[in-house]
């Protein structure tokens, strides 16, 4: 990407945690750039071009305008996140949380995988040697931006559309929950006996699902996209289980009842039926990393409606 941005004249530079800043000048260079762009790591199944059509598709705007011979007098930058999909480190958007400054360099440096490395001895080893306190951008360095995206989910081609605005972006939280039961021989241990960790995070699982469909709204979801089970062979009782939650809603307020909700139900797991020797919730979206909703800017959001 950085080739293919030097080839059309845009000044390119890198941070210290690996985002990418590709700039066409404007006729005022000191004036806040219009900034566009995305990320091009993504996750499993999540589409063919997520994020890459927003890093692509902001450099092909940047060689159409070159080529119609337009001359803005804003700088145009196109800006790829580091790290935006990976939660290597626990939690996602490592370089736009620091970019924003919702999560510190200090926090961030300190962040460590389960390898026991930190972001710091990480980033440093793939060649990204500046300082992390430099990332944060100024306030005012953009005077807005856009980023084309694909839809995620099926509401577009339900409703045989081919674009959308987005109005608002959703905040994700996470939390990490381990269980401790007791292992034990599939065959000699009798169900009366059990404190199987497996099974209380089944019904843990169920207990995400019930609190985000039962929120109120369309808008708050609730997904457990990581279930380690120990010591996973077919004729072992599990003993231990680790599941990783990821909840996101339009509204704070509602996502962080569902996050209540689910932590509430931990002294059940605890109790019931002496199913489990321990349950214990740790909040991935620590370190003042908790991100926040967000609504477009209504002048935003008017023009690109009018563009469509």
């Amino acid at each position: 990407m950085i080739a293919r941005c030097q080839e059309v004249g845009l000044a390119v530079r890198q941070d210290a945690i690996g985002n990418i800043f590709a700039r066409w000048s404007g006729a005022d260079p000191a004036a806040p750039a219009v900034g566009t762009g995305s990320h091009i790591d993504a996750i499993p199944n999540a589409g063919k071009y997520d994020g890459v059509v927003g890093v692509l598709g902001g450099l092909e705007a940047i060689r159409a305008l070159q080529r119609g011979g337009f001359r803005a007098k804003n700088s145009i930058e196109l800006l790829i996140f580091a790290t935006e999909e990976p939660t290597r480190f626990g939690i996602g958007c490592l370089g736009s949380r620091l970019l924003s400054g919702t999560l510190s360099a200090d926090a961030a440096g300190k962040l460590k995988d389960r390898d026991g490395e930190t972001v710091d001895e990480v980033r440093r080893k793939a060649g990204f040697n500046g300082n992390l306190q430099d990332v944060k951008l100024a306030k005012g360095y953009y005077k807005g931006f856009v980023e084309l995206h694909i839809e995620q989910g099926p509401l577009l081609e339900r409703a045989r559309t081919s674009l959308g605005i987005v109005k608002s972006i959703a905040a994700p939280a996470s939390l990490r929950i381990s269980i401790a039961g007791a292992g034990g021989h599939a065959g000699g241990m009798l169900m009366a006996d059990r404190k199987d960790a497996l099974c209380a995070a089944a019904e843990l699982i169920l207990v995400v699902e019930n609190a985000a469909r039962t929120s109120g709204a369309a808008d708050t979801v609730a997904t457990v996209g990581v279930c380690d089970v120990f010591p996973g062979a077919v004729n072992s009782i599990p003993s231990r289980v680790r599941i990783t939650l990821d909840v996101r809603d339009t509204d704070l307020t509602r996502r962080d009842a569902v996050m209540q909700t689910i932590e509430r139900a931990s002294p059940y797991f605890r109790e019931r039926n002496r199913q489990v020797h321990q349950l214990s919730i740790s909040d991935e979206s620590r370190h003042g990393a908790l991100l926040q909703y967000y609504a477009m800017h209504a002048r935003s959001f008017a023009s690109l409606h009018r563009a469509a």
